[in-house]
């Protein structure tokens, strides 16, 4: 009984390393009476790995982001106010009317202004005249040696006996007095520079308050909207014009926050595509400048913000504020 259970045991202890072998080694010919399951008998066998997993929040098989409906927004949107309450003389321009910064768009009343200018500009004229003049410091300073010289041949005479104590007396009280008129005609000459000075303040004030009664443009751009005319009443702080950019424009979209991150976003280049009349569509460069860290719709998105370089087709621009357009973000 027991030599043929060790017989049994040696049987099948072998038939396993058969198997185990075969399953290393190529394949039986056709002939063979034994193949592993699912196995096709003259191929070799096939080994099947794992897929490896992707990194978190990388693009699958694309290169890009695609964005729908990115409303399209001015940057640059100025109110320009009134600085001065008055009188508007002139609007220089019309809504639609391309602006350059620096230019004239409005006037207020400034008479007042001109002739406090006018006032200001003659009296630093006098006092620049009397602080270069020289006439009264000179003639003090000859009149004032001339009398010193004089009380020394008073005080001569009077050791000779030629002359009387008064003279002397008089002669030193006139030569004391010369010397400071000589120097009041110094100080004069100094305030009269400072006067100069002072006059000077109030002609870069009154030019302060003209340039106040102007309205000048801050950017290069369109006029959008016109809200007063000439002859109306203006107070300090009413807007008078809108001005606005058009040559770059914002286009905001949202990003799913869980395919991806902001890292992944940020400084990338993008191409909004445009749809324009008759199915016809257009697309323009831009690139994403800023991110909106607060997260949207409970927090599965995120802002981004790109600015868009706008062209003119035919001296028109063909992007607009308030367009919704798609936007495709470059990840590479």
């Amino acid at each position: 009984m027991f030599a043929f259970r060790a017989t049994r045991y040696l049987l099948a202890s072998s038939l396993a390393t058969a198997c185990l072998a075969n399953s290393f080694l190529p394949a039986q010919d056709a002939g063979s009476s034994f193949a592993l399951p699912g196995r096709v008998p003259g191929q070799p066998a096939k080994v099947q790995l794992a897929e490896p997993s992707r990194p978190i929040g990388l693009a699958t098989a694309e290169n890009h982001v695609d964005l729908q409906d990115c409303a399209v927004h001015l940057i640059d949107d100025i109110d320009v106010p009134a600085r001065e309450s008055g009188l508007l003389r002139g609007v220089n321009v019309v809504e639609g009317q391309v602006v350059k910064q620096g230019e004239l768009l409005a006037q207020i009343d400034d008479q007042l202004a001109q002739r406090q200018l006018e006032e200001a500009k003659l009296k630093q004229n006098i006092a620049t005249e009397k602080a270069e003049d020289n006439t009264d410091v000179e003639a003090a300073d000859k009149k004032q040696k001339l009398l010193a010289v004089m009380y020394d041949r008073k005080a001569k005479l009077l050791r000779d006996s030629s002359a009387s104590q008064e003279d002397v007396e008089t002669a030193r009280f006139q030569k004391e007095t010369s010397f400071f008129e000589y120097l009041k005609a110094q100080r004069d000459k100094k305030l009269a520079a400072e006067e100069a000075k002072a006059e000077g303040v109030k002609v870069n004030a009154a030019n302060d308050s003209i340039a106040r009664h102007q309205l000048v443009c801050p950017i290069d751009g369109h006029v959008f909207q016109v809200f007063k005319e000439p002859g109306e009443w203006v107070a300090a702080g009413d807007t008078v014009l809108r001005v606005a950019r058009m040559n770059k424009l914002k286009a905001t979209g949202l990003v799913d926050a869980t395919l991806y991150s902001a890292q992944q976003i940020a400084n990338r280049n993008v191409v909004i595509t445009i749809q324009l009349a008759r199915e016809q569509t257009t697309q323009l460069p831009g690139k994403i400048v800023y991110i909106d860290y607060e997260r949207k719709e409970g927090g599965k998105k995120f802002q981004v913000w790109a600015e868009i370089d706008n062209q003119q087709v035919d001296g028109q621009w063909v992007l607009n504020p308030d367009d919704y357009v798609s936007m495709r973000i470059l990840l590479n």
